[in-house]
């Protein structure tokens, strides 16, 4: 209102509002003044005016302008949508003046506080890069080293949710089909029925149970040649580049495959005998042709403390248990992974179809999908939206490793190749004019130590996801300082907690984190602590970590609202329960992982 006034006011101020080249610059000050002013309420916008188009002439502008607008419900917007038909005439003296006041400055001691830290003998002989930004200006609270390369571990995640969102969206959900081949007349048998993996990474023995019902629904009564599994999806090599052969049978390093269920791992449940020197007892929580459990392990005394171990012999589907597991103690299960994921779908599934009263003849092989085969069921997965949390909060590598393969598939249907996953991931990086020599990449999830990546390209991607329309549901699927995820019992108190939203990386001599963090004066950080190579344990440069993180979030004074989009401890954002750092896994269920 007060612009528009102005502009029967001096020569002075019309040209100022008005657009004149000689206050190009000025005015585009004031224009960013109003992303200070309203951080989190209101509007927030960020008006960019060009400079002159080199050989035209008029004053044409480079580019229209930009508009950011916010509700006060935080829900993000298009980054194209225009505040109405407002022009940057109508931008407030007064309220750019009290713009001017608001200072996004870091509290005078920060950088001393944050280098002291640093200096610690734990990360002696070691690398560390940091990069903590403002969300609001883009200016830098804290640097080091942020334009070298580290191994990110598990904060590669962020780089693969960021390109699913972008190139996929939110709603985007994996397909599972049930197909049937040779079918009669009448419908009731088939010569053999074909599962088609679509990629998804959630599929649980649950979801093949509903395929059954509703190919039994359908009206199949037998199956004469067998269960035939589809995974030619996915052309990729099951493990990852750099990946070490002695984690093979972990949970964490589950074979990529299209058509993957549970984890593609299976449980095993170790017991003890009644008294002590007896053998122990080990048998699968699932069976499927091909699995052998081998059981040497022991029962020790009441209250010794538990060393059982379970692997996987390489190239086999043989599991070994060996060590002691302690009498009167509890069962313990441990996952392992499968050699063959898809074979282990299609016994899974000729298991559910028996239990529908489906006869199931033949053997379960591998095959593919043809022409005339009849569709009798599907199964769809959760949006994406929800399987980032899955991802993201207990940090699951088959996840990462299933979404870098469907992006490989988005351009070549049937061949979803790590390399064209990895091609899609470094097309959204230069989206954001991140420098090539900032990244090389060789996995989605981090478990590679071929993966390097600097501070400043993990703050641009946060800061490009927390700028655009899915920003919510990005930083959503984080794990919640002191609230769930791998960071449940980090920072569980202190201005930490339910404030920082961020990704955990563990590998053997990694340790990083890269995240979100509002301080107490309200401010929003984005941040990547990355450290290589130090001289102390994981916890003590966890600690570290930890302590640099509350510094941020303890900047100012103010009352402890979450970051846009984010709710706080006890919020129904989070379902109840939810991943814990060291909880027992539920069967089928997502885990948290040595990468972290």
């Amino acid at each position: 209102v007060l612009a528009n006034k102005m502009r029967g006011g001096p020569l002075w101020m019309r040209l100022l509002i008005g657009g004149a080249k000689p206050f190009g610059g000025f005015r585009h000050i004031l224009a960013r003044c109003l992303h200070f002013l309203y951080p989190r309420k209101g509007v927030e916008c960020l008006w960019t005016m060009g400079e002159e188009r080199p050989g035209r002439g008029g004053g044409e502008p480079n580019r229209a302008t930009r508009c950011l607008a916010r509700a006060a419900s935080d829900s993000p917007v298009d980054p194209g949508t225009r505040f109405g038909p407002v022009r940057t005439a109508s931008v407030s003296l007064l309220m750019a003046a009290a713009c001017l006041a608001a200072s996004a400055a870091p509290p005078p001691d920060f950088a001393a506080r944050v280098g002291a830290e640093l200096s610690s003998p734990h990360l002696a002989a070691g690398w560390t890069g940091v990069l903590v930004v403002s969300l609001r200006d883009g200016s830098t609270w804290f640097s080091l080293n942020e334009d070298r390369r580290f191994m990110p571990a598990s904060n590669l995640k962020l780089i693969v949710s960021a390109t699913v969102l972008d190139r996929l969206g939110p709603e985007f959900r994996w397909r599972t089909r049930l197909l049937a081949r040779g079918l009669s007349p009448d419908g009731r048998r088939a010569e053999s029925l074909v599962l088609v993996g679509g990629g998804d990474p959630t599929l649980l023995s649950a979801d093949l149970g509903d395929l059954a019902r509703q190919a039994a629904a359908a009206g199949i009564t037998k199956v004469t040649g067998g269960i035939e599994a589809d995974s030619s999806l996915f052309d990729t090599p099951p493990l990852g580049s750099g990946w070490a052969w002695d984690y093979e049978s972990d949970y964490y390093a589950a074979r990529t495959c299209a058509l993957a269920v549970n984890r593609n791992t299976v449980g095993i449940r170790v017991t003890p005998g009644r008294r002590q020197g007896e053998p122990a007892k080990a048998h699968p929580l699932q069976s499927f042709p091909g699995l052998r459990v081998r059981c040497s392990a022991v029962t020790g005394a009441a209250g010794s403390p538990s060393t059982v171990e379970v692997h996987r012999r390489r190239s086999t589907d043989e599991v070994l248990v060996a060590g002691s597991i302690p009498a009167e103690e509890s069962a313990v299960e441990v996952d392992v992974t499968v050699e063959d994921p898809a074979r282990m779908a299609g016994s899974l599934l000729a298991q559910c179809l028996e239990r529908e009263g489906v006869q199931v003849g033949g053997r379960v092989v591998s095959g593919r999908a043809g022409e005339g085969d009849r569709q009798m069921a599907t199964h769809d997965s959760p949006p994406l939206e929800e399987v980032l949390k899955l991802l993201n909060k207990p940090s699951d590598n088959l996840i990462a490793e299933e979404i870098l393969s469907t992006l490989g598939a988005l351009h070549s249907p049937g061949k979803g190749t790590l390399e064209e996953g990895l091609a899609e991931e470094e097309r959204f990086l230069r989206s954001l004019g991140v420098a090539r020599s900032d990244w090389e990449l060789a996995d989605g999830s981090g478990l590679s130590r071929r993966d390097q990546v600097t501070p400043r390209l993990l703050v641009s991607v946060l800061r490009h996801m927390a700028a655009g329309p899915k920003g919510r549901l990005f930083i959503d699927s984080l794990p919640v300082a002191g609230v769930d995820g791998t960071l449940k019992r980090r920072m569980t108190s202190g201005p930490a907690q339910g404030r920082v939203s961020a990704k955990t990386g563990t590998l053997f001599k990694v340790c990083a984190l890269s995240g979100y963090a509002r301080t107490a004066a309200g401010e929003p950080l984005a941040f990547s602590l990355l450290m290589n190579h130090y001289a102390g344990t994981e916890a003590e440069v966890r600690a570290i970590q930890d302590r640099i993180v509350t510094l941020m979030a303890a900047a100012g004074e103010g009352p402890a609202d979450g970051l846009p989009g984010q709710k706080g401890p006890g919020s129904a954002s989070y379902p109840p329960g939810g991943d814990s750092v060291g909880a027992a896994p539920s069967r089928g269920q997502p885990t948290s992982q040595p990468s972290r």
